[in-house]
């Protein structure tokens, strides 16, 4: 699960509000009803969806299921159920799952008549079950409105005519209605006393949250928006006002269900990287909008593929740090990683970091990065500097001025508590540049405990401006050695 805990239901109520506004505009009233994100219901947000006058919600026949811990049963499902929360009633509608996505994922691969017929045979199928049970009854069929049709031959028109044609011609005993207006005649008789909360997928948020990438995700936002919030508390000057509510803006973008779609092996397209890019700029965005330079870990990209280490680490290291390669065994031990031959769509012809490598004693990590400097950056060299980005947790970062001149050479820790600016915690004076990049730094320094995983990532930086982040991939993950490294890496 993501590391910090990301619950704001006044940002749940902007949606619904911007919703219920958008609405407005397009068709001149409220709505009466609403068809949450992905069907996604629970507990909480039926006081926000009462609050901004919505009288009924539809999600799949799965929360049904759970929330009333009965089998499905025609008369169970294809009728609505009331849920009454203190003063305020909320009506509440559930899908035919299977009827759904059949017109959803399975129609589009068949020939419309067969397919619409296929569609009518459902329906007399429910009435005919339920022809003994007094009352009206509702067959919900939900599905996203834009999404199938591109699938079908013609876009769907030979399919939704045909189906539009049966269905008046059957009107006698299967009537079309809208949500609102069977309510008005048909009253749920039901109460549903627990909702169980979930979406239409798989009857839980899955989806959203769960696997690596998911989490990092919702902790990138957690981060900014905690970011964004202290600086709207610090800073009252009615001046910013306009800035503030344009960052807000690219929060409520960033809140958006499709992005945590997309992140995660379960869903993907060719164009996860461009995706998670924008997703990144529209946080780097706020940090734009009110003056402050964004976290380190929005250039590392959340959508990652593995980078495996042309070398294992094998066992403890212990080189002299003199900015040479001094011999061939004080970094044969270490892992290391080829960066400047990998690389996504938008990997540049010459990367600026060619290799990293990085090895450890008991305390202390030893890291040796290979760079190759364009003419541009030996032009504005004196700017020019290296960061190693410790990731949170326990964020830290180790920013070197690459050619210190006749100073000396000194790497710097700053740390940023969360909600904080970065602060200077140590000088480093185990550094040197010659032909390659060498750094020892005590894992105390980086609050790195023993057997514990933390992830790097280099940035190239001048002038505050990053022109190169490495890996592309993803940052660069390891583990704090213990006593037993050595053994546990032997091979004989």
């Amino acid at each position: 699960m993501p590391q910090k805990r990301f619950s704001q239901p006044q940002d749940a109520k902007w949606h619904i509000e911007a919703a219920v506004k958008r609405y407005t505009g397009l068709f001149g009233k409220k709505p009466n009803g609403m068809w949450p994100s992905e069907g996604s219901v629970g507990e909480d947000i039926l006081p926000l969806l009462t609050e901004c006058g919505i009288r009924w919600i539809a999600t799949d026949e799965g929360i049904l299921l759970k929330s009333i811990n009965r089998p499905r049963t025609a008369e169970t499902l294809y009728k609505p159920y009331l849920l009454k929360r203190g003063k305020s009633d909320l009506n509440i509608i559930f899908r035919d799952h299977n009827l759904s996505d059949a017109v959803g994922f399975l129609y589009q691969s068949v020939p419309a008549p067969r397919a619409v017929n296929d569609f009518i045979s459902h329906l007399h199928r429910i009435r005919e079950a339920l022809k003994t049970k007094e009352g009206n009854f509702l067959v919900s069929i939900i599905l996203d409105g834009e999404n199938a049709w591109e699938y079908y031959p013609d876009n769907g028109r030979d399919f939704l005519s045909l189906l539009y044609l049966r269905l008046s011609e059957e009107s006698e005993l299967l009537k079309t209605t809208t949500v609102s207006d069977f309510l008005s005649q048909n009253p749920p008789q039901e109460e549903i006393k627990s909702l169980f909360p979930g979406s239409w997928i798989n009857s839980d948020f899955s989806t959203w949250i769960g696997c690596e990438e998911k989490n990092s995700s919702w902790d990138y936002l957690s981060t900014v928006r905690n970011d964004l919030a202290c600086f709207q508390k610090k800073h009252t000057d009615p001046g910013l006002d306009k800035k503030i509510n344009d960052a807000w803006r690219q929060i409520h973008i960033a809140e958006g269900s499709d992005w945590n779609w997309w992140y995660g092996p379960q869903n993907s397209s060719s164009c996860d990287e461009e995706f998670d890019r924008l997703y990144r700029k529209h946080l780097s965005n706020i940090y734009e909008l009110i003056g402050q330079p964004p976290p380190d870990i929005l250039k590392v990209p959340i959508s990652t593929r593995t980078l495996k280490p042309v070398r294992r680490g094998a066992g403890f290291i212990k080189p002299v740090i003199d900015g040479l390669e001094t011999t061939y065994y004080e970094w044969l031990e270490s892992a290391c990683f080829d960066v400047g031959t990998t690389g996504g769509t938008m990997h540049r012809a010459e990367s600026l970091i060619q290799k990293i490598c990085c090895g450890f004693d008991l305390k202390n990590i030893y890291i040796k990065v290979n760079l190759k400097f364009s003419d541009i950056i030996n032009q504005n060299k004196e700017t020019v500097k290296l960061v190693i980005s410790k990731l949170p947790p326990n964020e830290s970062r180790i920013e070197i001025p690459i050619f210190a001149g006749d100073a000396g050479l000194k790497a710097y820790i700053y740390a940023r508590p969360e909600q904080g600016e970065w602060k200077l915690a140590k000088e480093i004076t185990e550094v040197a540049y010659k032909k390659v990049l060498e750094v020892a730094v005590p894992f105390a320094d980086l609050n790195i405990r023993a057997g514990e995983e933390f992830r790097f990532a280099f940035f190239i930086e001048e002038k505050g401006i990053t022109l190169e982040s490495q890996p592309e991939s993803g940052p660069i993950r390891l583990i704090c050695p213990t006593v037993d490294y050595e053994a546990y890496n032997w091979t004989a």
